[in-house]
């Protein structure tokens, strides 16, 4: 499973993988990939925003929920010292460390990945993925 998306530039995204810490260059844009990302799992990535955006009531920075069941979304965090957007795994992430607007991401596979983001920014796009799950488990399992 993808742990985060890098967009290195307009036509260049960096993909980090949770076995053996791989990575895998991809040479198309950042939308693209998700949209065959999405694709994979029976859903456009247009669709996969709206529902997350109709749930959660927002329309900015929306995550993408690739499978409930396994807690896989996808979140975008803005680095602004690389100006560079990031997607990353709510469900790999195990903790996150923050020094000024430095964020240090802690994956479950020991991985760490450093970027320039705001505390409170980073824990609302955690604070939406969590929602969103909890939101699906509870419609989900009504009786």
């Amino acid at each position: 499973m993808i742990l985060y998306i890098k967009e290195l530039d307009a036509e260049r995204c960096l993909i980090v993988l949770d076995n053996q810490n791989r990575y895998e260059y991809y040479e198309n844009k950042m939308e693209v990939l998700l949209e065959r990302l999405c694709l994979s799992y029976g859903f456009t990535l247009q669709g996969g925003k709206r529902a997350v955006a109709a749930y959660l009531r927002i329309k900015r920075m929306v995550p993408i929920c690739l499978s409930a069941e396994q807690s896989y979304m996808l979140f975008p965090i803005i680095d602004h010292a690389a100006h560079q957007r990031i997607w990353f795994n709510y469900a790999w992430i195990e903790t996150h460390i923050h020094v000024d607007h430095c964020c240090t991401v802690r994956f479950r596979n020991g991985e760490e990945l450093q970027c320039s983001v705001s505390k409170r920014v980073f824990q609302k796009q955690l604070d939406r993925c969590y929602f969103y799950l909890y939101l699906r488990y509870c419609l989900l399992n009504r009786r």
